[in-house]
C-alpha cells in the first residue's frame, strides 16, 4: 500500500514537472515572437518617421529626398546583414 502511494506521488511529480516545463517552453515562445515583432516593427518605425521628416521639409530637394532614400537603404542592408550573421550563429550552436 505504501508502495502505491508513493508510486502515485511519482507520476504526480512527473506530471507536474512536465506542465511546468510546458509552460516555460510556451513562455520563452511568446517571448521570442515579442522579439521577433520588435526587430520587425523598429526598423519600419524608424524608416516611416525618416520619409515623414524628409516630405514635411519644404526646402527638401530630390538631392534631399535621394539622400534619405539612399540612408534608408543602407541601414536596411546593414540591418539584414546583422540578422543574417545572427541567424547563421544561431544555427550553428
Amino acid at each position: 500500500m505504501g508502495r502505491s502511494a508513493n508510486h502515485g506521488g511519482g507520476a504526480l511529480l512527473v506530471r507536474t514537472r512536465l506542465r511546468v516545463s510546458a509552460g516555460a517552453e510556451t513562455r520563452a515562445g511568446a517571448a521570442g515572437r515579442c522579439d521577433a515583432s520588435h526587430e520587425l516593427r523598429t526598423p519600419l518605425a524608424l524608416q516611416h518617421t525618416l520619409a515623414e521628416v524628409a516630405l514635411a521639409d519644404p526646402r527638401a530637394d530630390a538631392e534631399a529626398m535621394r539622400g534619405v532614400l539612399q540612408r534608408m537603404l543602407a541601414e536596411h542592408h546593414a540591418r539584414e546583414l546583422r540578422w543574417l550573421h545572427s541567424l547563421s550563429a544561431d544555427l550553428g550552436r
